[in-house]
């Protein structure tokens, strides 16, 4: 019998692991003056760990696309969409269902301001 902290651990363990094989990394740097479009379309086994770690029971298309640009004088701003189809059993009757998934993105990121030190 598996207790619930374990159970926990293990989809934090599931959704880090499909979130990492979905990454990308982009420095500030690689993005031109005008911006940068960029488009993501995983394959069938990153797919797969995407699904498991969203508890789900499959994910036969997974698209993004994000439209990435300088904010200030050293920030990123991302915007876009991400598509999916997605597979998960009904809650009453256990029958595998297909949703699809269409959620715009909006953000913002800049670096850490250093805050006052404390006195004393």
């Amino acid at each position: 019998m598996t207790d619930r902290k374990g159970q926990q651990k293990s989809r934090q363990a599931d959704l880090a692991l499909g979130l990492a094989s979905w990454a990308m990394s982009v420095s500030l740097a690689d993005v031109p003056p005008a911006g940068r479009h960029v488009e993501l379309a995983p394959d069938a086994a990153t797919r797969e760990a995407v699904a498991k770690a969203a508890g789900v029971l499959a994910m036969p298309r997974l698209h993004a696309a994000f439209d990435l640009t300088p904010y200030g004088n050293d920030g990123l701003q991302v915007v876009g969409r991400v598509t999916a189809s997605v597979e998960q059993a009904c809650v009453v009757t256990l029958e595998p269902l297909t949703n699809e998934i269409d959620e715009s993105v909006e953000l913002l990121f800049t670096p850490p301001r250093e805050l006052p030190k404390a006195a004393g």
